[in-house]
């Protein structure tokens, strides 16, 4: 297995390189009977879903409006293991404070994040052809690629990881793969490897640029024994080479350094770590460790060295897998090892090369529907909502800087348990409004600055006592629309005194709706009648008392208990419930520019059908908080970013 791996010339001539796409497509058809027909709204909503989902129908939607390139959403499972493509033989490096993973067997995505957990793709696929066995580094403010996959000889650079330029197509030195580059005495370096010259060979020769584009050979022939696999890393002034093979069966153990890349010196000719290729080297805590590799067998052992002479071992067997073809990076002061045969997309971090730890998603807040979020001080909270059929409710507190890590700022907030309220940001504080709980719904308004501490502005609105209905911030003040299956609108710029704008509006009585507010407009979007059934019209306002129909039969399926939030200078709805015959969910994205027309953003996307579920903007991307499926309440998190390569969202993650 290992000659076969490292006789390049056999690998590369017969291995059949495949493109990995790790999608879980987490989609539910199930089916249950709703047999109350008559109050289907109210308990398709006020109780929160006491039905299963079922594989939604076409329900009247317009196929034409689907967009299928610009706005197609593609989402990815991003829960313990990272979201980019199982690869090996890719390359890592740090990069405007974030990791980024570039390439691999038969892959061109490039990945970067802050915390190996959250993987954002900087484009669907990078301007340089896919490749493999290629070396990367951070020079002169830019990543550059080098080299790799097919014996080339080409060289480039991008200043964000996006936006890739070709220093040069031919370099001086023969194409080649399984080389190593370091930036050492402000030049990029290249050295050994495995090329192509009337003959596959492997090599020792050194080179170096200043500009990626004109290479100067510092040696034709280091003293060190030609090899590719091997690891080099600047450690004490000096660069060093580590192990590789010499063949396809000859594996190395040895260490040599140089001050200039022309006399190399050997520190040691067996090292005390077994002989490896595949292998993996950083220089962390003074020392320079060797980690895991393969040659007779894959290793996931870890060693360092203060002189590259005399060499400990911290673990003989790390708690990641054993792998070969892995990269590694020091970063936020820890060691991590990314990837690796064979396909891996796991991430691992360890502070002392003993305890590794593997980067993903921390337990978060209990599976709610019904609750609330928005955006405050920088991070994204989730407030209150409910948590069983039974029904239960709760009046926790939660807080995240990234989606991923959440933090509980109160277990038992000074408000009543709830669900179906609302939350809004305004006058500098976070606002709770209304809801209801197992005694009935509340009309009381709450505030706080920091999420632990809550003061009552009200115990009783002006409002009558109201659930499903929506809050916005417009005009300078706070709005109250609907709910509870009224058609009434009140405003406030306390909290405390509120004012009715009208106790009728021209739209139907609703629960369940949406609003946003965009284009200098209040809208209403949707919702349920008490027992006519969900809606699908649109209707926006300049005053809350004058009400526009913009349409009467939106181009998506009736429904409630959506989401809509304005993004990227659109309106969108996402998700939410609808009946016909029993009640169902919904996974689709919708959008609009002036609520009469939508576009299908897709039919289908790969999170669950779910309604009753939160929506936020938070980091330029739209994140969906928790719901329910019509069978289990959710604590599952999404996120969508805008494609780089096209206007709309391109890749959709799980937390």
């Amino acid at each position: 297995m290992n000659q076969i791996k490292y006789n390049f010339l056999q690998l590369l001539k017969n291995l059949t390189f495949r493109i990995i796409l790790i999608l879980f497509n987490l989609l539910f058809f199930l089916s249950l009977s709703n047999n109350n027909a008559q109050n289907i709204a109210k308990n398709q909503n006020n109780n929160l879903f006491n039905s299963k989902n079922v594989k939604h129908k076409s329900n009247g939607i317009n196929n034409n409006n689907v967009n299928p390139e610009s706005d197609w959403m593609i989402w990815d499972y991003a829960s313990g293991d990272a979201p980019f493509t199982g690869c090996d033989e890719h390359t890592s490096v740090v990069f405007d404070n974030k990791m980024w993973v570039i390439g691999g067997r038969g892959n061109g995505e490039v990945w970067s994040s802050s915390d190996g957990v959250f993987w954002r793709k900087t484009a669907t696929s990078a301007t340089f052809p896919a490749r493999a066995y290629h070396t990367s580094v951070v020079y002169d403010n830019k990543i550059w690629v080098i080299g790799g996959e097919g014996y080339k000889n080409d060289v480039w650079y991008s200043t964000d990881g996006v936006n890739w330029i070709q220093a040069t197509a031919s370099a001086a030195f023969y194409g080649r793969v399984g080389h190593t580059s370091v930036v050492y005495d402000n030049k990029m370096w290249v050295i050994g490897g495995y090329y192509y010259d009337v003959g596959y060979k492997y090599a020792n020769d050194v080179w170096y640029s200043t500009d990626g584009v004109n290479w100067i050979q510092a040696t034709a022939s280091a003293a060190f024994p030609c090899r590719s696999g091997h690891s080099s890393v600047v450690y004490d002034n000096k660069m060093w080479v580590i192990g590789g093979a010499s063949s396809g069966t000859n594996f190395r153990n040895d260490v040599w350094y140089s001050t200039d890349g022309v006399n190399w010196t050997q520190a040691t000719a067996l090292a005390a770590f077994p002989t490896r290729v595949g292998h993996t080297s950083v220089v962390y805590d003074n020392k320079i460790w060797v980690i895991g590799g393969g040659g007779d067998y894959y290793k996931n052992d870890v060693w360092y060295s203060t002189d590259g002479v005399i060499w400990t071992q911290a673990t003989s067997s790390a708690a990641f897998s054993s792998r070969t073809s892995h990269a590694s990076i020091v970063y936020n002061d820890k060691m991590w090892v990314i990837g690796g045969t064979s396909y891996r997309n796991d991430a691992w971090y360890s502070t002392d090369g003993v305890d590794w730890t593997q980067a993903k998603a921390s337990d978060i807040f209990s599976a709610r529907s019904g609750n609330s979020s928005v955006i405050y001080d920088n991070k994204m909270w989730v407030i209150g909502g409910r948590t069983s059929i039974s029904p239960t409710f709760t009046n926790d507190v939660w807080y995240s800087y990234d989606g991923i890590f959440w933090i509980q700022a109160n277990a038992s907030a000074a408000f009543h348990v709830r669900g179906g309220h609302t939350s809004v940001v305004y006058d500098n504080r976070m606002w709770i409004i209304g809801g209801w709980y197992k005694e009935g719904n509340l009309n009381d308004v709450w505030y706080s600055t920091n999420g632990v501490n809550w003061t009552q502005a009200t115990a009783s609105a002006a409002f009558t006592p109201r659930s499903g209905h929506t809050t916005i911030v417009y005009n300078n003040r706070m709005w109250v629309i609907g709910g509870d299956y009224k058609h009434d609108v009140w405003y406030s710029t306390n909290g405390v005194n509120w004012t009715q704008a009208t106790a009728s509006a021209a739209f139907s009585s609703r629960g369940y709706h949406t609003s946003v507010v965009y284009d200098n407009k209040m809208w209403v979007i949707g919702g349920a009648e008490y027992a006519g059934g969900n809606k699908n019209d649109v209707w926006y306002s300049t005053d809350g008392v004058n009400w526009t129909q913009a349409t009467a039969s939106a181009d998506f399926v009736a429904r409630s208990s959506h989401t809509s939030v304005v993004f990227n200078n659109k309106m969108w709805v996402v998700g939410g419930s609808y009946y016909d015959g029993t009640t169902k969910y919904r996974d689709d994205v919708w959008y609009s520019t002036d609520g009469v027309v939508w576009t299908q953003a897709n039919a289908i996307v790969a999170f669950p059908k779910r309604g009753g579920h939160t929506n936020v903007i938070f980091n330029d991307m739209m994140w969906v908080i928790g719901g329910y499926d019509g069978s289990d309440y959710r604590n599952d998190i999404w996120y969508s970013f805008p494609n780089p390569v096209s206007v709309e969202f391109s890749n959709w993650g799980l937390y």
